[in-house]
């Protein structure tokens, strides 16, 4: 089999590399480069993005398309190039209920995996409770929707509160963001710019006790299962694919209001628009330590996204 996919360190790229580990302990893999892909007579195994699908103008028996969306809109368009796979995988049962009505065919989950997991949990230090947000503005900051935690810790604790702290973590932020950010937050706010490796990224968990998405939509949401796995609690929108992952035993769902999207980009599909009073209340509830069984379940849940976990289902589809 040949294998396409972006090998960056962080997004897709890491999920892609997770989920190859697993499939080379079940098939002979090939790498191949998406910047020339090679006409061959063996299986593919593509995990990328939908602009890249022109390039592979010939689909082999036993290929793989592991496709993810973060919503409805032109899904349907192609439909045409995803039949001509042997198999459809998805990171999450969101993604699999809509590509399965576009493409009128079974679509099964295959999650991304966790390559490591803590042993044990750490000891929380002395500190402010501190809340955190990582939102890179390529991935669609309207999707994202950051400027919801933002104003939901602005209204949960009063100004400059010595007991609570606010971590940003941003990739190609708007200056006006970060200026209204710091405007609102003041002192109690923290803003790292720039790009982390996944060698940094298990430091800045530790720094963390909530890690908080209200997001539209994630197609599947690897941030905060990494979070889960890191110890950290989650405060996250009840829906899209993170609902696989997150429920009320272990993590703090945020009730939503399926809206359409209020991004242009995904215009026809539905989102999940956060309830303000909702958020407010459990970041205060966060604060007070309500939510330590939620934490520790989500640490022991994570397991189960481990990656002898994920070649597992790979072998059951195979």
């Amino acid at each position: 089999m040949i294998t396409y996919g972006h090998h960056n360190d962080t997004g897709l790229g890491n999920a892609y590399y997770r989920n190859l580990l697993c499939l080379r302990e079940l098939l002979p893999i090939t790498v191949g480069s998406l910047a020339s892909p090679i006409r061959s007579d063996e299986p593919l195994y593509l995990h990328t993005y939908k602009t890249e699908f022109p390039k592979f103008t010939s689909i082999p028996e036993g290929s793989i398309l592991y496709i993810v969306c973060e919503g409805e809109t032109g899904v349907e368009s192609y439909s045409n190039f995803a039949k001509r796979f042997t198999h459809i995988w998805t990171p999450s049962t969101y993604c699999a209920n809509i590509f399965s009505f576009a493409f009128s065919r079974p679509v099964h989950v295959v999650p991304h995996g966790l390559e490591d997991h803590r042993m044990s949990l750490p000891s929380r230090p002395s500190r402010p409770f501190t809340f955190g947000c990582f939102v890179d503005f390529h991935s669609r900051v309207a999707r994202k929707n950051p400027w919801a935690a933002v104003k939901a810790f602005r209204d949960a604790f009063s100004r400059d509160n010595p007991d609570v702290h606010f971590l940003l973590k941003t990739q190609h932020a708007s200056p006006s963001f970060l200026r209204a950010t710091k405007q609102v937050l003041g002192s109690q706010v923290t803003i790292l710019q720039g790009f982390q490796t996944k060698y940094q990224i298990p430091f800045l968990w530790d720094s963390l006790d909530a890690y908080t998405s209200p997001h539209g939509s994630e197609g599947f949401g690897m941030h905060l299962l990494e979070a889960q796995a890191n110890g950290v609690l989650v405060i996250a929108t009840d829906f899209s694919g993170n609902t696989d992952f997150c429920n009320p035993t272990n993590s703090c769902p945020i009730s939503s209001t399926p809206t359409p999207a209020w991004d242009s980009h995904y215009k026809g599909s539905t989102w999940g628009l956060v309830s303000h009073e909702h958020l407010v209340t459990l970041f205060q509830q966060a604060a007070t330590g309500d939510f330590q069984s939620q934490r520790l379940a989500a640490f022991e849940s994570s397991r189960q996204f481990g990656l002898p976990q994920i070649k597992e289902v790979m072998e059951g589809l195979l």
